[in-house]
This record gives C-alpha cells, sequence and structure tokens, in this order.
C-alpha cells in the first residue's frame, strides 16, 4: 500500500515537472505576429487595413495610393528588440529592408515591451516595389538576438495576384 502511494506521488511530481518546463519553454520564447498591411493617407488621418477592401477605399474618397506597411505585434512575455523589417520572397536570398518610417518619428533598433505593438510605414507603393525588387510574398520582422519573424496577409495575397494580372496584361516579363 505505502509503495503504491509513492509510486502515485512520484508519477504525479514527474508529471508536473515536465508541464512547467513545457510551460516555462513556452513562456520564455520570442513570439513576433508580422502583419503586412496597406495604409492611405486623408485629410482625417491615415488608415491601415490588412484585407482588400476597394469599395470601401471608393466610398471614403482617400486621396493616397495605397502603400505598404507592417505591424509589428509582441505576443510573448518578454520585451524584444527589432532590428530590421522588410519584405522577401520564399526560397530566395534577396531581402528587401525597408527604412520604416514611425508616427513617434524613433528609428530602429526599437523595443517591445510585451503584448505592444508598432506599425512601421514604408513610402512605397505595391507597384513600386514590384518595378523595383520583384515578387515579395511576406513581410518579416529581425529581432537583435537574429530570431526571423514572418507573416503574410490577405491583402498581401490580394496585392501579389492583382500584380501579376496587370503584368500579363501588358505582357511584361513577370517575376518569379
Amino acid at each position: 500500500m505505502r509503495d503504491n502511494i509513492t509510486l502515485a506521488l512520484a508519477i504525479i511530481g514527474s508529471g508536473l515537472g515536465i508541464a512547467n518546463l513545457i510551460i516555462d519553454l513556452w513562456r520564455n520564447r520570442v513570439r513576433l505576429r508580422v502583419v503586412p498591411k496597406l495604409y492611405v493617407r486623408s485629410a482625417q488621418g491615415s488608415y491601415a487595413y490588412d484585407r482588400p477592401m476597394d469599395d470601401f477605399l471608393k466610398q471614403h474618397n482617400f486621396d493616397d495610393d495605397p502603400k505598404l506597411c507592417v505591424e509589428v505585434q509582441n505576443i510573448s512575455s518578454k520585451p524584444v528588440t527589432i532590428s530590421l523589417i522588410g519584405f522577401a520572397r520564399w526560397r530566395a536570398d534577396k531581402r528587401v529592408v525597408l527604412n520604416p518610417i514611425f508616427t513617434d518619428n524613433r528609428n530602429l533598433p526599437r523595443r517591445l515591451e510585451p503584448h505592444s505593438s508598432f506599425v512601421a510605414y514604408s513610402l512605397y507603393t505595391p507597384e513600386q516595389m514590384w518595378k523595383e525588387y520583384g515578387r515579395f510574398d511576406f513581410a518579416f520582422a529581425e529581432t537583435e538576438s537574429d530570431q526571423f519573424c514572418r507573416g503574410s496577409s490577405k491583402i498581401l495575397k490580394h496585392v501579389r495576384k492583382s500584380l501579376r494580372k496587370v503584368a500579363r496584361s501588358k505582357d511584361e516579363a513577370v517575376p518569379l
């Protein structure tokens, strides 16, 4: 009887130890959510979106052409310093590193506290980026400790698809 109780407590203790190890490893990981978006400016301010919203934009008569921006969210429970933000292609060495514009006029590297975020604005329209650098499949953020996090969104897929259609209709060379 006494041996059975000791065995049961040992099994419970080892199970709790393994659970605590997994929770601790998960808690101390760097986790970033990188969301590529488009933004437009108007007299009332700027509006960023990550889904196709052509009807909404036409209805509100935004003055500016949509430009690219990247939202970086720190979803981990420890602070992270972001050193690079940009766009890249799958299985390609070439990356486009942005020189982002922030609303508070600060620069990179930038420290993100737990559960906070920022938006890095660029001056590129998707068409300008396509012509100058070719196709881009995802946005990325790189930390000071060389953690590479990437992300995509519906608007990025929509932009890529529409740019391919435009390039094919003009018989231009479509970047692979």
